[in-house]
């Protein structure tokens, strides 16, 4: 974040997954101070903390529109005391709500939409992997198959197509960076580990 570097290049690379490292990478950009002062870490919790109110925002209007008959369950997400114990700390709420979006792709008949959210999502976290499992053998179950090998297709296309040219333009470093951040203690895993943020202000 300091060196507004490409992720897993520099001095110091990124050991968080591909999509949280992006992100990162992206605040970095934007924020128009840069460097390892307090200054330009707190432009960056700043500008994650616009982000999350709008990733929040979004989600909770897609749980509604997936249950327009109940929407108080949305309620969960937007209420929910994890989300200002977390949401802070960590972009991983990038990947709950690409889920939630894919799920509302889903619900809409848009299997091509959701495949690709789950792509994506999957770049922060593995998680998404068992959300596209379920929706295949869903379809596979409602006889659907096509739309389930649809899913199936666009997720990888949509993990790939970001991971592929990244690949190309680091190198090896992002090839071993997601054993990095396996081995790393789950209590750092969470928050950036570059020089401009040990910590968040």
């Amino acid at each position: 974040l300091a060196d507004r570097a490409l992720p897993y290049s520099g001095e110091n690379p990124s050991d968080q997954p591909l999509g949280g490292a992006l992100v990162m990478w992206g605040m970095a950009l934007v924020s128009p101070h840069s460097g390892g002062d307090l200054t330009a870490q707190q432009w960056i919790f700043g500008l994650w903390a616009l982000i999350a109110m709008a990733l929040i925002a979004t989600a909770v209007l897609a749980l509604v529109a997936m249950q327009p008959h109940r929407p108080w369950q949305a309620a969960h997400l937007a209420v929910s005391p994890v989300i200002a114990v977390l949401a802070l700390v960590s972009v991983d709420l990038c990947a709950v709500v690409l889920v939630i979006w894919a799920l509302w792709a889903w619900h809409r008949q848009h299997p091509v939409v959701c495949g690709l959210s789950l792509g994506v999502a999957f770049l922060f976290r593995p998680y998404p992997l068992v959300f596209v499992l379920a929706l295949v053998l869903l379809a596979w179950r409602g006889q659907r198959t096509h739309q389930g090998m649809q899913v199936l297709v666009a997720a990888a296309v949509g993990a790939m197509g970001i991971y592929l040219p990244l690949l190309l333009i680091v190198g090896d470093p992002i090839l071993t960076a997601p054993r990095r951040w396996l081995s790393s203690a789950p209590a750092t895993a969470l928050c950036p580990s570059s020089r401009a943020s040990t910590s968040w202000p």
